[in-house]
């Protein structure tokens, strides 16, 4: 038995031996990894801030690269506000002239309307006016049959044929009627009838049942004293809209009741609130008229428009916020208009009463700074990061390589939600191109391609 197993086992090492030839090629053909290029493995280890990109990708970024220059960088202050109506003029009420019944509506909430045009009908209930009416049609044929009197006796006094006496007394009632009807008509316009329905009611004869209610004229703005320009004018008719109709059909309503309020959506303001410490500065750009900017919209992602002016401090401090207010003059516009099967026009106006801004006031101008976008900078720890665009060769174009970057540290010297201030005396120059949007996308590509997760188009020949 053992004599066989000795002759036997070195059979088998031999066969194992045989077997492990013929296998071993196969198992290592199975698992060498495929010949790296020796360009991408120089490359990676010479060069491992740049980054390559295909046209695909500069597309899918919507990347461009601008040569960067210096400028003056504004160092501002960001202080909260918000859109209010202008006072005086961006609001007005429409009470009740008379007690009546709502007979009829001709405005609709959001309609664009005009001083003038018809915002509904009152069918009258009021006593007094009624009264009123009557009083002044029996003065009014009072005062025709004493004139009419008066003529006819003029000639009879004259030629001695009445006494001159009762001449005298037609005279002294005629006088008292002309009065009684001037406190009358005066009675009628308190009471809300317009001059041209009191010649109404003179010249036809009848009284008024149904008072219609007109938009009046726009206050102060339009008055002898407005030192409102024709352009204002038109910009304040040209966007009032009725805001609230208080009223329906049917409904009973007495003398001073709200009936609807009008706002002027052209001209609003914008309210910045300024603590103690910042009050100085805001003063002194309402006084010099620099212009500052706004930013409408709560978030980062808020639009920054320029071009605006103080119009003036308030002298106290709001004792709720402990903050000191400043008025900002604001020319709405129109974004969306549409009309209903009535023909009424309804507009969508961009800005909104009650919107949430931040106003940004300059405090500081640094000379001689290399201000790029805010997204065309990446912080990544401690460290800033630029993209520059690296020239390349057309070799690379044939590996498909269409815009070739390199991350450039940067020091940022200031930053507001928009710009960036960069120190020109570090790496980055005027004159090279950078890339002016997704800083932040660029690093991450940045990041997997040093991980091992690149494009493997990195094929360099500077």
């Amino acid at each position: 038995m053992m004599k066989s197993l000795s002759i036997a086992l070195p059979v088998v090492l031999v066969a194992g031996v045989a077997t492990g030839l013929l296998v071993r090629p196969a198992l290592e053909g199975l698992l060498a990894t495929p010949e790296e290029d020796p360009h991408v493995h120089e490359t990676a280890s010479a060069e491992p801030d740049h980054l390559p990109l295909s046209f695909e990708a500069v597309q899918n970024l919507g990347l461009q690269a601008e040569p960067v220059t210096l400028s003056d960088f504004v160092v501002v202050r960001r202080m909260p506000g918000e859109i209010i109506e202008a006072p005086g003029l961006s609001s007005q009420k429409i009470a009740a002239p008379v007690s009546g019944k709502i007979a009829r509506l001709f405005a609709a909430p959001g309609m664009s309307i005009q001083p003038g045009d018809p915002l509904l009908e009152l069918e009258i209930i009021d006593d007094e006016l009624m009264q009123a009416q009557l009083q002044l049609l029996e003065l009014q044929t009072k005062h025709e049959i004493n004139s009419a009197e008066l003529k006819r006796l003029g000639p009879l006094a004259d030629s001695g044929g009445i006494a001159g006496r009762k001449l005298l007394d037609l005279e002294y009632d005629l006088k008292q009627i002309k009065a009684s009807l001037s406190r009358t008509r005066q009675e009628l316009a308190m009471r809300g009838l317009s001059d041209e329905q009191i010649a109404k009611i003179e010249n036809s004869g009848q009284a008024i049942k149904r008072l219609r209610i007109s938009v009046p004229p726009l206050g102060a703005i339009e008055g002898e004293d407005s030192s409102a320009s024709l352009a204002e004018l038109a910009k304040v008719k040209d966007s009032l809209a009725l805001e609230t109709l208080l009223v329906e059909v049917g409904q009973n309503v007495t003398r001073g009741e709200g009936l609807a309020s009008l706002e002027v959506h052209g001209l609003l303001m914008v309210c910045g609130h300024a603590f103690e410490s910042d009050v100085d500065l805001v003063s002194k750009i309402a006084t010099s008229g620099e212009e500052i900017s706004i930013e409408f919209g709560v978030t980062d992602e808020g639009k920054v428009e320029p071009g605006f002016r103080i119009q003036h401090v308030a002298g106290h401090v709001d004792e709720v916020t402990q903050t000191y207010h400043y008025f900002i003059p604001l020319e709405n516009e129109v974004v969306r208009e549409s009309k209903n099967a009535l023909g009424q026009v309804f507009r969508t106006w961009r800005y909104k009463v009650g919107q949430r801004v931040h106003t940004l006031i300059p405090a500081e101008r640094l000379a001689g700074q290399i201000v790029l976008p805010r997204d065309a900078v990446v912080q990544d720890g401690p460290e800033y990061y630029v993209f520059r665009e690296i020239p390349f060769d057309v070799l690379e174009a044939e590996h498909g390589v269409y815009m070739e970057m390199e991350r450039v540290p940067v020091k940022v010297v200031s930053r507001d939600t928009n710009l960036v201030a960069i120190d020109p005396s570090g790496q980055l120059k005027p004159g090279d191109r950078v890339a002016m949007g997704s800083a932040y996308k660029l690093l991450l590509a940045f990041k997997a391609q040093q991980e091992g997760g690149g494009s493997g188009h990195d094929h360099h020949h500077h």
